[in-house]
């Protein structure tokens, strides 16, 4: 590709039972692949944004800074859960991101913000949102409800600052019929194409290397109290890894391959990507140095494990894969 992938989702073992990989480590990563960009975006909270920072810094990586937060509708009907990124200068943008993590608290036992709270907070391009497959978008592309899915998103545009939203396409090589699939991707691709929405490549990454995906799944039986056995969604091979830009590419080229009708729709996809991580999230960053505390919603958790055996999650050739039709 000649040029680093920039992750923008990505949970860190501070996010409680869901993410594994300390901050630390995986900044030791992206400096390993070349990359030189790398935001944090933690579930329910900045958990571990300070140590996030201080170790981009230590590596010249530029950081990023958001949260993973549910959302819900005027009625307090859920809408799924949204990724939200910081920009603008001044400490804008982080402290936008504070404000919507608080209100989230605020809301009870379960974290979520109010959509029109949240398009308070994201006024003057200080914040984005990102629907992915978990947004209330994400879910009715999945289901292939066309009709639904261009609801909701237009429900979005109306309600959020103008170019506040994006949309996630994210692709973890799964099974058609599967959350994370090749044909659920390019059916997101498309909606943006036909709304004119934007649109980047994410790989929700919840852990570092390709061999902690059990960790992960160990922790999501843990957060759902569900034996391992039991679990109605697990991961379907284990692809969410902080994976280069040569996979990532790899990924897009799928996608695009498997439906999207823009002949430079992978060039548009990825260069998107990085125009969005240089929207100066590097300035929020150095403010969150300046301040020396992380803003979250309450105690610090993290879920991690140690010696367990690779299952799955190793990369998977494209050439290797069925392209699942739209």
């Amino acid at each position: 590709m000649g040029q680093s992938f920039p992750h923008l989702h990505v949970a860190s073992a501070y996010s409680p039972h869901y993410g594994v990989t300390m901050p630390e480590a995986l900044v030791d990563q992206t400096a390993a692949t070349g990359a030189d960009f790398l935001a944090l975006t933690d579930r329910d909270g900045l958990y571990g944004a300070v140590k996030h920072v201080r170790a981009c810094a230590a590596e010249g990586i530029r950081p990023g800074l958001g949260a993973d937060l549910a959302v819900h509708d005027d009625e307090h009907r859920p809408l799924g859960r949204v990724t939200l990124l910081a920009h603008g200068g001044g400490g804008r943008g982080y402290a936008a991101l504070c404000r919507a993590v608080s209100s989230a608290h605020e809301s009870g036992r379960v974290p979520s913000i109010d959509r029109r709270r949240l398009a308070t907070w994201a006024e003057g391009r200080t914040l984005t949102v990102l629907l992915g497959p978990l947004s209330d978008v994400g879910l009715a592309v999945e289901r292939r409800d066309n009709t639904e899915s261009v609801a909701g998103l237009r429900a979005w545009l109306r309600v959020m600052p103008i170019g506040s939203v994006t949309l996630e396409v994210v692709c973890h090589l799964a099974p058609t019929g599967q959350r994370g699939s090749v044909a659920a991707a390019t059916r997101m691709l498309g909606l943006a194409e036909d709304t004119g929405t934007p649109a980047i490549l994410s790989n929700a990454v919840r852990y570092g290397e390709p061999t902690d995906a059990t960790t992960a799944d160990l922790a999501d039986a843990t957060r759902l109290l569900t034996p391992l056995a039991q679990l109605e969604e697990p991961q379907a091979n284990g692809q969410a890894w902080l994976k280069d830009a040569q996979h990532m590419r790899q990924v897009a080229r799928m996608v695009v391959d498997a439906g999207a009708r823009n002949p430079g729709a992978l060039d548009q996809l990825l260069q998107a990507t990085r125009d969005l991580a240089d929207r100066g999230p590097a300035a929020e960053a150095r403010r969150v140095m300046r301040g020396g505390r992380s803003c979250d919603g309450g105690a610090q958790q993290r879920c991690s494990g140690n010696g367990l055996s690779p299952v799955r999650g190793s990369p998977v050739p494209a050439s290797t894969l069925e392209r699942p039709r739209n």
